[in-house]
């Protein structure tokens, strides 16, 4: 586990990911299953902000 980094509830994480599946909704977009993964991942404490980041780079060959 990583210091200094709040752990939300599955509740919380739940709640933040269907309120960003409607708010992608509105524009007529869906998250991808891979970036739903990689978000969970952040947000229960098992990856950090900056390994999220790469992975999303990683996933979808940003910067190469």
């Amino acid at each position: 586990m990583r210091k200094n980094r709040v752990i939300l509830s599955s509740e919380k994480i739940n709640k933040a990911m269907k309120s960003v599946e409607a708010s992608l909704a509105v524009e007529g977009l869906r998250p991808s299953t891979k970036g739903s993964q990689i978000s969970r991942s952040y947000m229960e404490g098992r990856i950090t902000s900056e390994e999220a980041i790469g992975q999303i780079k990683k996933h979808y060959k940003v910067g190469r």
